[in-house]
C-alpha cells in the first residue's frame, strides 16, 4: 500500500470532503417517506455484534476527537464521555470476547418518565398501535370470548383481559405475554393522558379500514393487469399469426420469382431412359475484382488489410431463393497434390428484401461489419445478374 501514500497525501482535502459526505446519510424514515405506514411497521432496535477491544478502540478515538466529534460542553457524546471516564486497555486476545450491543438513545424520553418530545410519543402511539393490531390477529374470536367469558365487548381492557386468560387455557404463552405487555403500555398510556383507549380503537379501526380498501384496489388493479395481459397474449398468437402467414406468402413469392433456368438431367441415368426437369437454385457466381469495384466507390469502408486487397474478389451467388451470398476470396497458390483455389476471407448472406427497404428508406450504405458497401451499386449488380 505505500506506492498510494504519494496519492493520498497530494489528494488529502478530496479524499476527507468524499468520507465526510459519505458519512452524512439522512435518517431512514425521511429518506423511506414512509411516515403514513408507520403503524404497519415494526420498529425493531438494531443490534449489532462487536468485540471488546473494538469498543474500547472507539472509545479512545472518541476521546481523541472530542473536540471534533462534541464541540459544546452540554452535547451528549461530551455527557457519556465523563461518565466513562478515561478509555480502557485492551484485553488479551483470549478475552476479546464478541457481545451483542442493542443500539438505544438514553437521552430520548422513555416511557416511564416525564417528558413531551411528540416525536418519542408518537413513535410510542405508533408502537401501540402496531401491538394491538397484532394481537387482534392472533387472540381468539370477540365473539367467542363474549359467548363463554360473557364479556363486556365495549371495553378494550375487558376484552384484552379474557384474550390473556384464554390464551392461557390454550398453552399460546407467547400470545399471553405480548397482550401483558400491551396491557402495561395502555396503563402508561392511560396514566399520561395521552391515549386514550377509544383513541387508540379509532385509528387501529382506520387503518383497517385502509388496509382493506388498499387491498381492494389492488385486487381491482390485479384484474385488470390480468385482463390486458390476456389481451396482449392474445394479440401476440394474431401477431405471430400475420407473421406466419406473411412468411409463407414471401416463400411462396420467392419460388414464384426466382425461375432460373432449368436444366435436362438423366439422359441414359433418367428413368426408363427419359430425360428429367430439375430445377437448380444456383445461380453464379458472378467475380468482381476488389480494387475494380474500389474505384468505382463501390466500398465505403473496409478492415480488411490493404496490403491483400489487390488480391481479392467479390463474389456474388445465390442458391436460395431471395438471397444473396457475397463473399470476399482470394487465389491460394496451387501446391504439392492441389491446384490452384479460392479461400474466403469474408462471406455474408444478403436478403433481397431487406436491399429493397433500404432503398425505399433512401439508404446509402449497406453495413456488413467487415466492409460498407454502397447500397445502389449492390442492388444493380443483384438486378443484373439475379433478377430476370
Amino acid at each position: 500500500m505505500t506506492y498510494i501514500n504519494a496519492y493520498i497525501e497530494q489528494n488529502m482535502p478530496r479524499i476527507q470532503e468524499y468520507f465526510i459526505k459519505l458519512g452524512q446519510v439522512e435518517d431512514l424514515s425521511q429518506h423511506k417517506k414512509n411516515s403514513q405506514y408507520q403503524s404497519l411497521l415494526r420498529q425493531e432496535k438494531p443490534i449489532i455484534r462487536i468485540a471488546v477491544n473494538d469498543i474500547f478502540g472507539v472509545h479512545k478515538l472518541l476521546v481523541g476527537c472530542v473536540a471534533a466529534v462534541a464541540p459544546t460542553r452540554d452535547d451528549p457524546m461530551r455527557v457519556i464521555l465523563r461518565e466513562l471516564g478515561l478509555p480502557p486497555s485492551c484485553v488479551p486476545p483470549t478475552q476479546n470476547k464478541g457481545i451483542n450491543l442493542k443500539l438505544v438513545n438514553r437521552f430520548d424520553t422513555p416511557l416511564d418518565e416525564e417528558g413531551d418530545d411528540s416525536g418519542s410519543i408518537e413513535a410510542i402511539m405508533q408502537e401501540t398501535r402496531w401491538q394491538l393490531t397484532k394481537i387482534l390477529r392472533l387472540m381468539a374470536h370477540i365473539q367467542l370470548l363474549q359467548t363463554k367469558y360473557n364479556v363486556d365487548t365495549t371495553s378494550l381492557l375487558a376484552v384484552l383481559s379474557k384474550a390473556k386468560q384464554e390464551a392461557i387455557a390454550g398453552e399460546d404463552f407467547r400470545l399471553a405475554d405480548m397482550i401483558k405487555q400491551l396491557l402495561g403500555r395502555l396503563d402508561i398510556l392511560a396514566s399520561k393522558k395521552v391515549y386514550n383507549h377509544t383513541k387508540l380503537l379509532q385509528d387501529v379501526s382506520k387503518d383497517l379500514r385502509d388496509r382493506d380498501q388498499i387491498r381492494a384496489i389492488a385486487s381491482q388493479e390485479k384484474l385488470t393487469l390480468q385482463t390486458s395481459l390476456e389481451q396482449l397474449r392474445a394479440r401476440r398468437t394474431f401477431l405471430l399469426t400475420q407473421v406466419s402467414a406473411y412468411r409463407e406468402s414471401l416463400l411462396s413469392a420467392r419460388d414464384l420469382c426466382f425461375n432460373p433456368k432449368q436444366l435436362m438431367v438423366g439422359g441414359s441415368g433418367g428413368c426408363f431412359s427419359k430425360p428429367t426437369m430439375h430445377r437448380d437454385f444456383r445461380m453464379g457466381p458472378h467475380r468482381y475484382s476488389y480494387i475494380a469495384l474500389e474505384r468505382k466507390g463501390f466500398v465505403h469502408k473496409s478492415s480488411l488489410p490493404e496490403q491483400f486487397r489487390p488480391h481479392l474478389t467479390f463474389v456474388f451467388e445465390m442458391s436460395s431463393p431471395g438471397v444473396v451470398r457475397l463473399s470476399v476470396v482470394a487465389k491460394q497458390a496451387a501446391q504439392a497434390g492441389m491446384a490452384e483455389r479460392d479461400s474466403t476471407i469474408f462471406n455474408s448472406q444478403i436478403l433481397v428484401e431487406d436491399l429493397l427497404e433500404g432503398k425505399d428508406k433512401k439508404l446509402e450504405e449497406l453495413n456488413l461489419q467487415e466492409v460498407v458497401l454502397d447500397l445502389p451499386q449492390v442492388l444493380d449488380i443483384v438486378n443484373k445478374h439475379f433478377i430476370e
